[in-house]
């Protein structure tokens, strides 16, 4: 009896124990299911308020973009210590014919990766006379016209063709041979290929020249100002290919600085078939991965298109458009007006303003041999900001892209250096290639339209 009394006591204090640690348990999960649903709570909170702050932003931002185009003329922006791209969110989308209708499209991978040392070269196969040459070309939006050393195409006859000659201002380089019209194919992924037929000077002399001058000499660089002798180049491996628009300036002698010495509005064929007219729209794009070939519905899509101005020669080739015109500040100051250039030919920047709107200068000891003993730079820490876009009543009235940066800064769109030009009219800017860093462009050279579109990665640190 006391040993079953002693059992249920046991039996009883047993129980009672393991009661009171279910019960024990029952609050510590009360009491972590509480903090867990507080903590739960402040990160929402805290996910709301940055989504608030988000919001506030994103408004702020579409009333200040869409002064700054009322007003932007008169229109200063804010400090940026780093390179900035900013669409715009009031530009008119240019109208366009139906790229629906345009299927055909080709992408060219670089040989290289993108870089600011170095053009952006891609594979072409240049089909003259006996004898195909397969070459890695330079791409150059900064000029027109292919061009190839003599000695690299041994097929074509020395006495061929018809004399002619190139100068580019931006590399002071004189090219004189003879121009012959090739046919080349353009190489990419895969089997993949497009061909085209284009004129082409084939170089036979060239020199470094800094006082050319395309006005006065012809076929040759004579002695310079100071009696300096011009530095002949060796033309065995000359490779040049401007595809750039708006560069037909006839007193660079560049016969084929138009539409029709542009081997990528000329492309006639995708692997060998020859293509229709309503097959392929002529233009391309532009980006750090490659060249795109013809524009499509698909290929152009999220690009903020901005018009513009018939080119010199529209009247014989309706293909033929102006510079994009743009605008630009230097250290906050009035804005100045003028047309630019996005060249993958160069990494540098050249910058020409007026006589009432001066550049902060520096002369240096010039780096490079062969040319003058000093160079003018704009100088570090200036601040230059550039708005591209149409233009009506003599001001920029809708802004399709903007950036900024400060000369001397390491930062993703800046520019190696900046050269400053004469200061004369009109005012002019070269970006240099590093544009390309933080935005493509896409150029229909059907509607007469540039179209911009920030790259991903860039995009995210806005």
């Amino acid at each position: 009896m006391v040993g079953q009394q002693q059992q249920q006591q046991h039996h009883y204090h047993h129980h009672h124990q393991a009661v009171d640690g279910k019960d024990t348990a029952s609050r510590v999960v009360t009491r972590v299911n509480s903090q867990t649903y507080q903590t739960y709570q402040y990160h929402l909170l805290l996910v709301a308020f940055v989504a608030f702050l988000y919001g506030l932003y994103y408004q702020i931002s579409n009333v200040y973009h869409e002064y700054a185009t009322r007003h932007s003329k008169h229109h200063h922006q804010h400090d940026m210590y780093f390179s900035s791209f900013v669409p715009s969110t009031t530009s008119s989308h240019a109208p366009a014919s139906s790229d629906a209708k345009y299927t055909r499209s080709v992408f060219l991978p670089y040989v290289h990766r993108f870089g600011t040392k170095g053009v952006p070269l891609v594979w072409v196969t240049m089909h003259g006379g006996k004898e195909d040459v397969r070459i890695h070309m330079p791409v150059d939006t900064g000029s027109t016209g292919l061009l190839i050393g003599a000695p690299l195409l041994p097929g074509i006859d020395p006495q061929a063709g018809t004399p002619g000659r190139q100068y580019l201002s931006s590399s002071n380089i004189v090219y004189v041979g003879r121009y012959l019209d090739l046919k080349l194919t353009f190489h990419g992924i895969g089997d993949v290929s497009a061909g085209a037929r284009v004129p082409v000077l084939i170089v036979d002399k060239s020199w470094m020249c800094p006082w050319y001058d395309p006005l006065k000499h012809g076929f040759e660089c004579p002695l310079g100002p100071e009696g300096q002798h011009p530095v002949e180049r060796d033309v065995s491996g000359i490779t040049y290919m401007g595809v750039g628009f708006g560069r037909n300036k006839n007193a660079d002698g560049q016969r084929t600085a138009a539409s029709w010495g542009n081997p990528f509005l000329n492309i006639d064929s995708i692997n060998g078939t020859r293509l229709r007219p309503e097959e392929i729209k002529a233009g391309y794009v532009v980006s750090t991965k490659g060249i795109q070939l013809g524009l499509t519905r698909g290929n152009t899509r999220g690009y903020n298109f901005m018009e513009l101005e018939r080119g010199i020669a529209h009247a014989v080739d309706a293909r033929d458009w102006a510079m994009p015109r743009m605008q630009f500040r230097v250290n906050g100051q009035r804005s100045i007006p003028g047309s630019a250039l996005i060249d993958t030919g160069i990494a540098q920047m050249y910058i020409r303003a007026e006589d009432s709107m001066p550049l902060p200068e520096v002369v240096i000891k010039n780096p490079k041999e062969g040319g003058t003993p000093t160079v003018q730079r704009v100088k570090n820490g200036t601040r230059i900001a550039i708005d591209f876009g149409a233009w009506a009543s003599e001001e920029l009235c809708e802004v399709a892209a903007s950036y900024s940066f400060e000369v001397g800064q390491d930062s993703m769109m800046a520019p190696s250096y900046v050269v400053p030009g004469k200061q004369e009219p009109p005012p002019y800017v070269n970006t240099g290639r590093n544009f390309l860093k933080g935005c493509s462009i896409a150029f229909d050279a059907v509607d007469g339209r540039l179209g911009f579109r920030p790259v991903q990665r860039f995009q995210s640190m806005i």
